[in-house]
């Protein structure tokens, strides 16, 4: 699903076969670019545009942004990380490089009343927002 500023819509809380909330503790990926059945194939991803809302504090830096330049499984290499707040929306924009890229959260202890996420994707150079 294509949005009208050129941004892709990669996976969302509101999707059919979207990921559910995390339990208590829980690690759980948002989106895996390997997942795609041709990723070298498409135009690669510059940049992120991870949206959260949540009505508890994410684990300490749970949302992580990973990338790997042969796919994994083992050699993703952590872009950046972020603590997410509870009862806040948060916008995170990140420019990736590498070919395969994954987007994962880490949930505190608390057990989730809401959870509503996003992550979009731009394959246009912009000015960092």
């Amino acid at each position: 699903m294509n949005t009208n500023d050129g941004q892709e819509l990669l996976t969302s809380a509101g999707l059919a076969g979207s990921v559910a909330a995390p339990g208590s503790g829980a690690t759980i990926t948002l989106w895996l670019s390997t997942d795609n059945l041709r990723p070298l194939q498409t135009a690669r991803k510059k940049r992120l545009i991870i949206n959260v809302y949540t009505s508890h504090v994410s684990a300490t830096n749970g949302l992580q942004i990973d990338e790997s330049n042969d796919g994994g499984p083992t050699n993703w290499r952590n872009l950046v990380s972020y603590t997410i707040a509870a009862t806040t929306y948060t916008k995170n924009v990140v420019s990736v490089s590498a070919p395969y890229v994954r987007v994962r959260y880490v949930n505190s202890a608390n057990v989730l009343t809401t959870w509503e996420y996003s992550v979009l994707s731009d394959e246009d150079e912009r000015a960092t927002q």
